[in-house]
């Protein structure tokens, strides 16, 4: 009997063990698909995939602030060049109201002082609200253009000061175009636009005043001796003319021709 009861003692504890082994394998098992698919997620979420979308965004954030910088570089540029070039004209114009003989040059001058005057508050004001430096003087190139105006003769100043504002507007005239179709900021795009319109005008009214006394100067210059000259065709054909008005008069101690062909011996 007592051997019976040992062997079911034997039996009842070996039951017991095996369902709780079972237990123990399943649970170990599910712990480890659990850790198996963690680890199959954070593949997956560090994946090439996901890395390759990272870094596409980050290429097109560099590229987006790199075209922004080159943006406000090429805003800055034009801002400090049409307002160098505007201040210059604005001082030129002034000396040329005070010294011009020409009334023309005296028209466009007070001109150049009006229109560059107004453009230069314009650019300035709205430069401002960009957060952009604007110039409160001219470059060194129109400084030196000034000084040589201001040192200019009398005589010539009309005809270089024209000769420097033609040349000044088919610059200003090419800036303001290619900025007007090219800019990045829209106000300052706009306000290029709107400027054009007068610079055109400008440009066409310095080529026809430059052409005015461009060449003879102003009024006519006289040589040395005596002939009168309104430029190097007209003096060649006045010397000429003058040549060949003595050619029919004899001058003392010279051989000539007389009107029928014969030649006069010098006496």
């Amino acid at each position: 009997m007592r051997h019976m009861s040992k062997i079911a003692i034997t039996l009842s504890v070996v039951a017991l063990a095996l369902p709780m082994a079972a237990m123990a394998q399943s649970t170990g098992s599910g712990t480890g698909d659990k850790t198996t698919g963690g680890t199959t997620s954070g593949t997956t979420s560090t994946g090439t995939p996901n890395g390759s979308s990272t870094g596409s965004k980050s290429s097109t954030t560099k590229s987006t602030s790199s075209k922004s910088s080159t943006g406000k570089t090429a805003d800055s540029s034009f801002v400090k060049e049409a307002a160098q070039g505007g201040i210059a004209e604005v001082e030129l114009g002034q000396l040329a109201v005070r010294r011009a003989k020409d009334e023309d040059v005296k028209q466009f001058a007070q001109r150049m002082v009006d229109d560059h005057g107004k453009a230069n508050d314009e650019l300035k004001q709205l430069a401002s609200q960009k957060g952009l430096t604007v110039p409160t003087d001219t470059d060194s190139k129109h400084r030196a253009e000034i000084t040589k105006l201001t040192n200019a003769s009398d005589a010539n100043f009309d005809r270089e000061y024209m000769h420097s504002m033609v040349m000044d507007h088919d610059h200003d005239v090419k800036l303001f175009q290619q900025y007007s179709s090219k800019g990045t900021d829209s106000d300052l795009k706009a306000w290029a636009a709107k400027t054009l319109p007068t610079l055109q005008e400008h440009q066409q009214m310095a080529k026809s005043t430059s052409s005015k006394v461009g060449n003879g100067g102003n009024g006519s210059k006289s040589s040395s001796n005596g002939v009168t000259k309104t430029g190097q065709k007209n003096g060649t054909m006045s010397n000429t003319s003058s040549q060949g008005s003595n050619s029919g008069r004899k001058m003392p101690g010279q051989t000539g021709t007389d009107t029928g062909g014969n030649t006069t011996p010098r006496r």
